[in-house]
C-alpha cells in the first residue's frame, strides 16, 4: 500500500500571511499551480490559500494590498507522511478538495498530495 510520502510533491512553494494576494496570484501563475500552503514564521501549516480564494477576494480590486490572511482558508485537511493512500482518496473526493498538504508532527509542510498524484496510482494499479 502507498502512504502519502510516496507520491505527495515535496518541493513545495508555501506563503505567508503577511504576503499580498497579488504577489500570490503572482506566484501560482509563474508555478502553474492553482494553491500554496499558508504557514507562519515556524513553517508551521496555518492554512492555504487558491486561486478560487484569490478570485473570491480579490475581484473588488486591490489584490496588491490586501494580505493572505484575508482571503485563506483556515479550514485544513491535512495527513501525516504515514497516511494511507485510499484514506487520502477517499477525503479529496468527499470534500471536493485538489490537494492536501502532508506536516510532520509539529504541523510543518513536509509536501503536497493533488488529485493527480493520486490519479497516477490508481493508473499504476491498473498496470497502465
Amino acid at each position: 500500500m502507498h502512504k502519502a510520502r510516496d507520491i505527495m510533491t515535496k518541493d513545495v512553494l508555501t506563503v505567508r500571511e503577511c504576503d499580498t494576494l497579488y504577489d500570490v496570484a503572482r506566484l501560482l501563475c509563474d508555478h502553474k499551480i492553482s494553491g500554496a500552503p499558508v504557514v507562519d514564521a515556524d513553517e508551521r501549516l496555518v492554512g492555504v490559500i487558491t486561486e478560487k480564494d484569490l478570485l473570491n477576494t480579490a475581484l473588488g480590486g486591490g489584490a496588491r494590498n490586501r494580505k493572505v490572511a484575508e482571503a485563506m482558508s483556515r479550514h485544513l485537511i491535512a495527513f501525516g507522511p504515514d497516511a494511507d493512500v485510499d484514506k487520502l482518496a477517499m477525503v479529496v473526493s468527499e470534500r471536493g478538495v485538489r490537494r492536501v498538504p502532508v506536516v510532520d508532527d509539529q504541523g510543518r509542510v513536509l509536501g503536497v498530495v493533488a488529485r493527480r498524484d493520486i490519479v497516477r496510482i490508481i493508473l499504476e494499479r491498473q498496470g497502465a
